[in-house]
């Protein structure tokens, strides 16, 4: 049951599968925690820990070299399971140093994204591993953006409709009726997480929008407009720092059931939504600057209830060691 995890008990995206290629390791962060990612000698995706264990130096700094990653400091040489297997300043009858080691962290790739598992490698179960999935008939677009926030600033971005006034020349473009008022209706609390559904006040649109908040930290939105344009949009969110954190987006599209209109529509899309998460960007990077100078949400309005309610669910999970989670907190 996921009442017994933590959100640190769970896999995170971390890079697109074709980005880790070539003679470059790539550099990453989970928690707070630095990584190196690169391809092993059997091709596979590993994740070690971004630091030499002789003298602390960034692997991420160094080269891959015929599957094994290579320090830059000294020349120490790691394979995909963290042993070093080279030390260049080592004559031939000397042997490894046991303690050159560096630690792995689980790794998946899942419809080509790069998953890693945050918690204790132990306990890494692939069942837990939710991947964006759409129904047939849907074509999608992806994409991984960085923002200048704490993670739970932006999964409250995530699930907060009523921001849709900041989109009001980007994303709301194609959907206006997004930008007026509305209600939610009961919201379904469980420990896999949160459901809920929102009617607009004019029903005339015939727009019917259900939000999910999924554990850990992922955010699923299902638009469907009299059954002839449905959107699903999913997040998915990786904890990087205190104020740093990596989003991963899935628009899947069907428009009047033709491949060739949601083709279209969806080129369309595409530079509205960059343009709507370049707004996200710069709105959670003025709103992180805020609140680390001690800045607090004191008020809420009835449609901000699903984002309260998230928030309230989001602490449940919290085990004593996650960071301080500033933004809106939900009344006791």
């Amino acid at each position: 049951m996921t009442s017994l995890r933590t959100l640190r008990e769970a896999w995170y995206p971390l890079l697109f599968d074709d980005e880790v290629k070539g003679s470059r390791p790539c550099s990453a962060e989970l928690w707070g925690q630095p990584l190196v990612l690169f391809r092993d000698a059997r091709g596979r995706v590993v994740c070690l820990e971004d630091a030499c264990p002789h003298r602390c130096f960034p692997l991420s700094a160094g080269q891959v070299r015929g599957g094994e990653l290579q320090c830059n400091y000294h020349g120490w040489r790691f394979d995909g399971e963290g042993r070093c297997v080279h030390i260049p300043s080592l004559t031939e009858r000397r042997s490894l140093p046991q303690a050159a080691r560096v630690e792995t962290r689980p790794t998946l790739v899942r419809q080509r994204v790069v998953w890693v598992w945050a918690g204790d490698p132990s306990a890494a179960d692939p069942s837990l591993l939710e991947v964006p999935d759409f129904p047939p008939g849907y074509h999608h677009m992806d994409q991984r953006d960085e923002f200048e926030c704490h993670y739970a600033l932006l999964t409250q971005n995530a699930v907060d409709i009523a921001h849709f006034f900041l989109h009001r020349r980007s994303v709301a473009l194609p959907f206006p009726p997004m930008l007026g008022s509305f209600e939610w209706s009961e919201i379904q609390w469980s420990d896999e997480g949160l459901r809920g559904e929102l009617t607009l006040a004019d029903a005339r649109v015939g727009l019917r929008l259900q939000v999910e908040a999924r554990f850990p930290t992922t955010v699923r939105i299902e638009a469907d407009v009299r059954g002839v344009i449905r959107v699903i949009s999913q997040y998915h969110i990786t904890p990087m720092s205190p104020s740093r954190s990596r989003g991963f987006s899935f628009i899947g599209m069907n428009v009047a059931g033709s491949s060739l209109v949601t083709r279209l529509a969806l080129q369309v899309f595409q530079p509205l939504f960059s343009k709507g998460v370049s707004e996200d960007k710069t709105a959670l990077r003025l709103q992180q600057e805020r609140v680390e100078k001690g800045f607090t949400s004191r008020a809420a309005a009835a449609s901000d209830r699903f984002l309260l309610t998230y928030e309230k669910w989001r602490r449940r999970l919290d085990d004593g060691r996650l960071w301080h989670a500033p933004g809106a907190r939900a009344p006791e």
